[in-house]
């Protein structure tokens, strides 16, 4: 599984929010509006109070396992981002993130 999935099964663990209900990987959905989306590059996000909700989770957070990595630590790169505004005048806004993980072991 990659680190990017067991990082949201994290989050819905800490009830931040429900993988393929309110946390998305990959692709933004069309249809829906405030959901949080996960990729491996920065990409427009949801709200800033859900953002919130994943910086306290995983900030600063040290050495956590999750089912296929162990994660020695965890951080912002800086500030929750106002980015821009969407075509529908919403905000867009970005956290970013470091994982310092070590992979599984083949």
């Amino acid at each position: 599984m990659p680190l990017i999935e067991e990082i949201a099964d994290l989050l819905e663990d800490e009830g931040v929010g429900v993988v393929g209900a309110t946390m998305f990987i990959g692709d933004i959905a069309a249809t829906e509006e405030n959901g949080l989306y996960m990729v491996n590059d920065p990409s427009p996000e949801p709200g800033y109070a859900k953002l919130e909700e994943v910086q306290d989770a995983l900030h600063k957070r040290a050495n956590y396992t999750l089912t296929n990595y162990h994660v020695f630590f965890s951080h912002n790169l800086g500030m929750i981002e106002d980015m821009d505004r969407d075509v529908q005048r919403r905000k867009i806004n970005k956290l970013t993130m470091r994982f310092i993980f070590m992979p599984p072991i083949a």
